[in-house]
């Protein structure tokens, strides 16, 4: 289930790159909000996809994100093994 989003036709219209990636990860978190985390993990591929195709770095990140929230909440973070502490070593500042 996506949501819908008005600002997503406005970001294709004005090609706004970052905006049209956002409203994409931004629906695979309110899927993840809603508990359904194999629909939020197909919806933060694609956030991941789309965000590639636009060529934005962040995406690759914003995916780890997703996975670290994702097994947190599930209680099931030890499955990530290295990912959050390679992930750490790569943006020490945030």
């Amino acid at each position: 289930m996506t949501y819908p989003c008005a600002l997503e036709p406005l970001a294709v219209d004005r090609h706004r790159p970052r905006t049209m990636w956002m409203v994409s990860l931004f629906d695979a978190g309110l899927t993840l909000a809603r508990g359904d985390a194999d629909e939020a993990d197909a919806a933060a591929l694609a956030a991941l996809h789309r965000g590639q195709e636009l060529g934005l770095p962040d995406a690759v990140g914003a995916y780890g994100v997703h996975l670290l929230v994702r097994h947190l909440l599930a209680g099931t973070l030890p499955s990530l093994q290295g990912l959050p502490a390679g992930a750490a070593a790569m943006y020490p500042l945030v």
